[in-house]
């Protein structure tokens, strides 16, 4: 490519005589058309991610507040000038009383979900009648919870059940 200086009205001008050094069956234009199709797929996905709704919390859902230890439960969800914000309470409170809890922003918590690592901060006995040991310092995996709302965990290769109310005994990793 060739190119020269040239000084129009005290600016120094560079002109350039450009090769074509587009592809053969290509133009700039086609190239400007195709990364603009890229880009709007692109937006259209993230409005799309971005308009779902899985990512919101829940009322019962359990939830790690910051770095706090112990998990408590979504019990009011905000909204007007709560908006994105949750009411929780600790996993004993009495839930029904309308001064339980204290407001938190959503982005503060992390939802307690499937094969999240928890760790045992106390020896707990399992809900079984065997009443199993968890020791402390165990590290188990969150499975869930079964039909009469108690919590379901593995420990190595042993599933425990225990009462809501101990998962209060278990701090996320």
């Amino acid at each position: 490519m060739a190119s020269y200086k040239e000084t129009v009205a005290g600016a120094t001008l560079l002109r350039c005589e450009c090769i074509d050094d587009v592809p053969e069956g290509d133009s700039l234009l086609n190239q400007m058309h195709e990364k603009r199709e890229v880009h709007s797929r692109l937006v259209a996905w993230s409005v799309s991610e971005s308009s779902s709704e899985d990512w919101r919390l829940k009322v019962d859902d359990i939830v790690y507040v910051g770095e706090e230890a112990r998990p408590s439960i979504v019990i009011r969800i905000g909204y007007d000038s709560y908006e994105r914000e949750v009411r929780v309470a600790g996993i004993r409170e009495n839930r029904n009383l309308r001064t339980t809890g204290r407001w938190v922003r959503t982005d503060h918590c992390h939802v307690l979900e499937t094969d999240d690592e928890l760790k045992a901060t106390a020896n707990i006995e399992d809900s079984s009648e065997e009443r199993r040991l968890i020791p402390i310092g165990s590290l188990c995996r969150f499975i869930g919870q079964d039909d009469d709302g108690d919590v379901v965990i593995r420990c190595g290769c042993q599933r425990f059940i225990i009462f809501a109310d101990d998962l209060e005994h278990f701090s996320l990793q």
